[in-house]
């Protein structure tokens, strides 16, 4: 589907601010103003890009799921409010980002970056800014790279495209976005292929189980060990195929850990195996299978990560594959499926034992700027020795893109 192009503001020797300027009585801007205003950024300039979005999600779920604009499992009927459907508007999911690039190249080193917030820290009602992307990436000539800021972890490559702002966290789509300092080099071939390998050290986010008031991935004294290899070959169509192998390995720590032997530090692992293959120019199949243990720092465990009762990791493994049919630039049709299964030897009872979705949707342009889109998906939550609960979920959004 073609995305509206964003709006350049560049100017070959400088950002040009092209705000209003408040102009004094006298009708003219005082000339250190305009010099402030006008100054370069950098020495060879500097171009901006702004992008983003407003949208409006409308969403009617008939069971109650642990988020409102969001859904990562069915809450059962302990939880308060489970079993009542709900209806929810939210404007959370709405985006303001701004892509840097530097157009020349300074002692043999390409500058680019990027910059972007939604509104997801806060309620439906009171929603707050978050930062979602904010890094700086320096590229050389023979294709290494060097990435130093806020992004999605080194070890993902792909995910499902989905209304649901939870994007199958919880059921089989493990993610995050997080500080990292990640090298890459990429090699390319004669016909185009490509082969990219990159590896990271990633800010070792976990929970605080212990109560010691300190993080506890960061209590063990380590980041997060990320890294992929990622190969992109035209097989089918003219498009690339894509396929990667990645994975991620860090510690926490937890002081009040029941199992001495253990001596208070847990793994927290990952591996991935990821796909997305172009059958023919309209139609493509993606996916990708993980396992690991420990992995509520991904949104996976079905956002379980240690039992403390029984001082184990909680493992799990799952995947998601998705359809996708774009028949045209103005219309996007997308089927897919989502699950996850934590092993319930590492279960209390009522742990979430397994979630799964089913779910379909539409994208469609009306202008080009403005896109409607369409989505259900049906959704399965087990407690181990407890029961099943499941949820339908009817989402309609309105983007207004610029």
């Amino acid at each position: 589907m073609q995305t509206p192009r964003p709006v350049v503001v560049t100017n070959t020797s400088s950002f040009l601010w092209t705000g209003s300027v408040p102009v004094p009585s006298g009708g003219s801007v005082p000339s250190g103003k305009i010099a402030e205003l006008t100054a370069p950024l950098t020495k060879r300039g500097m171009r901006l890009k702004p992008y983003g979005y407003v949208k409006l999600d409308l969403i009617h779920n008939t069971s109650k799921t642990d988020g409102d604009d969001y859904s990562f499992y069915v809450r059962p009927p302990w939880e308060p409010g489970a079993g009542n459907g709900e209806t929810t508007m939210g404007l959370r999911e709405s985006r303001l980002g701004l892509d840097l690039e530097v157009p020349e190249k300074e002692r043999g080193i390409t500058v680019s970056g990027k910059f972007e917030i939604d509104f997801y820290s806060g309620t439906v009602e009171n929603p707050n800014v978050r930062i979602r992307h904010a890094y700086l990436d320096l590229g050389t000539g023979d294709d290494w790279s060097l990435l130093a800021g806020q992004t999605f972890d080194a070890c993902w490559v792909a995910g499902p495209k989905m209304l649901d702002g939870a994007w199958a966290g919880g059921t089989g789509h493990p993610y995050a976005r997080r500080p990292q300092l990640r090298l890459s080099k990429k090699l390319t071939a004669d016909d185009g292929t490509r082969l990219t390998s990159r590896l990271a050290f990633v800010q070792n986010a976990g929970s605080d189980l212990d109560g010691d008031v300190a993080d506890d991935g960061s209590a063990s004294g380590w980041p997060l060990m990320q890294g992929a290899v990622i190969a992109e070959k035209r097989l089918l169509t003219d498009r690339f195929s894509t396929f990667a192998l990645s994975g991620s390995y860090g510690r926490e720590r937890i002081n009040s850990a029941p199992d001495s032997a253990a001596d208070g530090i847990y793994d927290a692992d990952l591996i991935m195996l990821t796909a997305v293959l172009p059958l023919i120019r309209k139609f493509e199949l993606s996916g990708a299978l993980f396992s690991g243990e420990n992995m509520d720092t991904y949104k996976a465990g079905i956002l379980q990560g240690i039992n403390l009762s029984k001082g184990r990791a909680i493992s799990s493994y799952g995947g998601w594959v998705q359809s996708t049919f774009d028949p045209n630039e103005n219309w996007q049709f997308h089927i897919g499926y989502t699950c996850e299964d934590t092993d319930d030897a590492d279960l209390n009872l009522q742990g979430r034992s397994l979630n799964s979705r089913y779910y379909a949707n539409v994208f469609c342009y009306l202008t080009r700027h403005v896109r409607l889109a369409v989505e259900y998906a049906h959704l399965l939550t087990e407690f181990h020795g407890t029961g099943t609960f499941t949820d339908d979920r009817f989402h309609v959004a309105v983007y207004y893109l610029f």
